[in-house]
């Protein structure tokens, strides 16, 4: 989710009632797609976004009255330039934002968040389901999570489809006076950095500045200390990054960064994450130093649409130097993957 569910909990704990705004349909360009989140409470603060400019500030005007009236609605924006209920934009859209009032008092609202909260550390497929009925004047909401086990899915909820658990955000409008909204629960990506060095410091500052989860390895444990690395979720100093697939958890979720100190270490490392479920995986180097690698892994039998599937050189082609430069170019392409997970640019790697 794009909001803090701990945040959410955070205020429950404390009797502070607050808005949730999700946009939840859009039309032509709008500066955010639906499934965009955003938490507003009564002193105006927020967390996340649902584009902000102008729609953003109305949201919030919106949400101040919603808490005021503990009652939640639909706002629908025009960003149509000329149109009578356009609010001054030029983008050229529509968005429909759904501000919900999340009442403290409710301990429903409490368990839900977290049930929300333990889907998402527990790394369990799920779902919140929220089921929007219109009663006169007022809307009625009512929220579950719904985790897709084995033996749920036997009796699978019936707003599910067979492409429904795979989809991040979506909304079925049952009929006139009755919506449903899925939204797929899942950890924060996570970005595993072989390589703690220059490279691998600045990437994960990154990583949790845009809501991933760094992974740091590398074979010198002095490099791996929280003092070097604060908010990593997991540190790991392993010798001569041997049986790292033993080690280390790559899963279909996981962003491989390879920025060790030698050539030699990344080509191993490059060979066992190829083995593994990893959503991507990229690799530094210039040319001579991918041939010398891509060369040697055809010779091990691995093809050349398995090795297209590298991201090498690394990152963005922004013409990097820096260390921070290079990071900054590596997350703009993980971002870029996770927002288009299925749009593939191969002329941004090196053909095998």
């Amino acid at each position: 989710m794009e909001i803090s569910v701990s945040k959410c909990l955070e205020m429950i704990a404390q009797g502070k009632s607050f808005v949730i705004a999700t946009v939840v349909d859009s039309e032509g360009s709008v500066p955010r797609k639906p499934g965009a989140k955003m938490t507003v409470d009564a002193a105006g603060e927020i967390t996340g976004s649902v584009g902000g400019g102008l729609v953003e500030h109305m949201t919030i005007k919106a949400a101040l009255e919603v808490l005021q009236d503990q009652s939640s609605t639909y706002k629908k924006f025009s960003l149509l330039p000329g149109n009578s209920n356009s609010i001054g934009m030029i983008c050229g859209g529509t968005v429909d934002i759904l501000v919900e009032y999340i009442d403290a008092k409710d301990p429903m609202n409490r368990f839900v968040f977290d049930q929300i909260e333990g889907a998402l550390k527990g790394n369990v497929p799920a779902s919140l389901v929220t089921v929007v009925e219109k009663e006169a004047d007022l809307l009625r909401i009512d929220r579950s999570v719904y985790i897709h086990s084995e033996e749920n899915n036997k009796e699978k909820s019936q707003w599910f489809s067979k492409n429904d658990i795979a989809n991040n955000f979506s909304v079925l409008n049952v009929d006139m006076n009755r919506q449903v909204i899925l939204e797929n629960l899942s950890a924060p990506s996570k970005i595993v950095i072989f390589g703690a060095g220059h490279i691998g410091l600045k990437l994960a500052e990154l990583a949790e500045f845009v809501g991933c989860k760094a992974i740091v390895v590398d074979d010198r444990p002095d490099y791996v200390t929280r003092e070097r690395y604060p908010h990593a979720l997991e540190l790991r100093a392993i010798e001569g990054y041997r049986n790292l697939c033993e080690e280390v958890v790559i899963d279909e979720n996981s962003f491989v960064v390879i920025v060790t100190r030698d050539s030699s270490l990344d080509r191993s490392v490059l060979e066992q994450c190829l083995d593994t479920k990893a959503r991507y995986i990229g690799m530094i180097g210039g040319r001579t130093k991918i041939n010398s690698i891509f060369s040697y892994l055809k010779a091990k039998g691995y093809g050349s649409d398995r090795l297209e599937q590298i991201y090498t050189p690394v990152g963005v082609q922004i013409h990097a130097e820096t260390a921070s430069e290079i990071a900054v170019s590596i997350i703009g392409q993980i971002i870029k993957e996770i927002r288009a997970k299925d749009i593939r640019q191969l002329p941004e790697r090196m053909t095998a």
